[in-house]
């Protein structure tokens, strides 16, 4: 599976954010929390350092991004969370 890093986060480590049950983990912009499951960045909006909370990875989905543009959004909402 190949990944794309958010940001120039010297740490990361793709097999150990696939660690938590094959879930990102998400982290801080500004570097100040990491670690957090879904549900968690959710609730919590912004990081307590103030940063963004973005995903440790985002999967490469260009080789079946064209396929997904006839699909209804149920269809394109689980394609979505299911990678």
């Amino acid at each position: 599976l190949k990944a794309t890093s958010v940001s120039n986060f010297e740490s990361f480590d793709f097999w150990a954010a696939m660690a938590n049950n094959g879930c990102p983990t998400y982290r801080s912009t500004r570097g100040g929390q990491s670690g957090l499951q879904f549900e968690d960045a959710v609730f919590e909006g912004l990081a307590q350092d103030g940063g963004l909370l973005v995903p440790d990875f985002i999967p490469d989905v260009s080789s079946t991004f064209k396929s997904w543009s006839s699909l209804a959004f149920h269809e394109l909402a689980f394609e979505i969370v299911s990678r």
